[in-house]
């Protein structure tokens, strides 16, 4: 996972969000543009919980996180990351639901997005 810190951040820094000054460090150190952060860090994200390597209340957690960047500090002119807001939508669709309905909602749609 080229993201494995930043996601385990944001998983324990719950209900806090991914900042700006971290998508910045990791884009330089990545060579990533910040679109390209939010859409990497969520592919991970829903790779890590589809192999079973998280739970979805990690997944929740962190995706939680990178959409308080997004939503919030992401440039007006820089492009939104749609695979990152899919997987948003994906926990988010989880979330009112009772186990095991939030985990079979979220991995369709997750599964939904990589095709």
């Amino acid at each position: 996972m080229q993201l494995r810190s930043q996601i385990e951040a944001a998983i324990a820094d719950a209900p806090g969000i991914v900042t700006p000054e971290a998508v910045a460090r990791a884009c330089s150190s990545l060579g990533l543009s910040a679109t390209s952060f939010c859409d990497l860090f969520a592919k991970e994200v829903a790779q890590a919980y589809l192999d079973g390597s998280i739970s979805w209340s990690d997944g929740d957690a962190a995706m939680n996180a990178l959409s308080g960047y997004f939503f919030v500090h992401l440039p007006k002119d820089v492009p939104f990351p749609d695979y990152a807001f899919g997987a948003f939508l994906a926990f988010d669709a989880g979330e009112a639901l009772e186990e095991p309905d939030n985990e079979r909602t979220t991995k369709q749609q997750l599964v939904a997005l990589q095709e």
